[in-house]
């Protein structure tokens, strides 16, 4: 029999980038924020993030850049460098997100 952890480790294995973007437009969505992800990727510029979030926060205006991986899913080198260069912009948040981050992409979303 298995364990309710291992069934959620299997599922989030399982799920496919694009299955793992549409939780998280969804809930940026719910959260208020605008939302762009390119319809296709082989078209934008490499390394470019998968989702650019906006929303005003106390009056700031908040951007939340990340690139969207499957569990097991690696960096490349361009996506690394790129993410570099946007966290070197004030107020521009950055991160690599799998489906088993989502209890704290809830959080950074709130």
């Amino acid at each position: 029999m298995l364990m309710a952890s291992d069934a959620r480790r299997r599922a989030l294995a399982a799920m496919s980038e694009a299955e793992f973007y549409e939780q998280v437009r969804v809930l940026a969505q719910l959260k208020g924020w605008y939302i762009y992800h390119p319809y296709d990727s082989r078209n934008s510029y490499s390394g470019w993030p998968d989702v650019v979030l906006l929303r005003e926060r106390a009056g700031l205006t908040c951007m939340v850049v990340a690139e969207l991986k499957r569990e097991k899913g690696k960096t490349t080198l361009p996506q690394e460098t790129v993410l570099a260069l946007l966290a070197c912009v004030p107020g521009v948040e950055t991160h690599v997100w799998r489906p088993s981050d989502f209890e704290q992409i809830v959080k950074i979303l709130e």
